[in-house]
């Protein structure tokens, strides 16, 4: 749900989203050792948002060729998952800084989820075909168990957002209406 949520806003001319789908800056915050670590301080998180020429003219011909206007950004964000089972103090942080903040969370069966994310990070991130017991484990991670608590999840994100601020909807969407749900995105 993230890529094609991702890839529906990179396109749109009044949003600037990061290159990087996932940037995982709050979820990777001073921990030097995460393979995922990029941004040492919040400065340079928020120049990495910044267009290069090439990507200026690109979305500017795009922007006009699909909307008859320029590319003109009023909105930026980001599409990193992980951020669904921030601490709350970091969240607070987060709501700090950005007080008028808003969420799009797409949620999905959390089987499929697991299996997916297993998949991804056992299978096609190595290579190599993964045994019962890596599922296992992998299935038993606090991690994994905490993505799966979607009313935890959704409880620590509205005590930090404003009412009004967060989209919830089941992922089924993006097959059965993806239009209206990216209206529903997009206002």
């Amino acid at each position: 749900g993230s890529t094609w949520l991702h890839a529906n806003l990179v396109r749109h001319p009044e949003i600037l989203m990061h290159r990087d789908k996932e940037t995982f800056f709050f979820s990777t915050l001073g921990d030097k050792a995460s393979p995922r670590y990029r941004y040492p301080d919040l400065k340079s998180y928020l120049a990495s948002f910044t267009d290069t020429i090439g990507e200026l003219v690109l979305k500017n011909y795009h922007a006009i060729r699909r909307c008859g206007r320029f590319y003109s950004p009023q909105v930026i964000g980001e599409s990193t998952a992980s951020y669904c089972v921030l601490d709350r103090s970091v969240l607070e942080d987060i709501q700090l800084l950005n007080p008028d903040l808003k969420i799009i969370m797409l949620v999905r069966n959390p089987i499929e989820r697991a299996w997916s994310h297993a998949n991804k990070d056992l299978v096609r991130d190595t290579g190599m075909e993964a045994t019962d017991s890596q599922y296992l484990e992998f299935f038993s991670r606090s991690d994994q168990l905490e993505r799966a608590d979607y009313p935890a999840i959704i409880e620590r994100w509205q005590a930090i957002l404003k009412p009004g601020h967060m989209l919830l909807a089941p992922s089924s969407r993006i097959e059965a209406e993806p239009e209206k749900l990216i209206s529903e995105v997009l206002d």
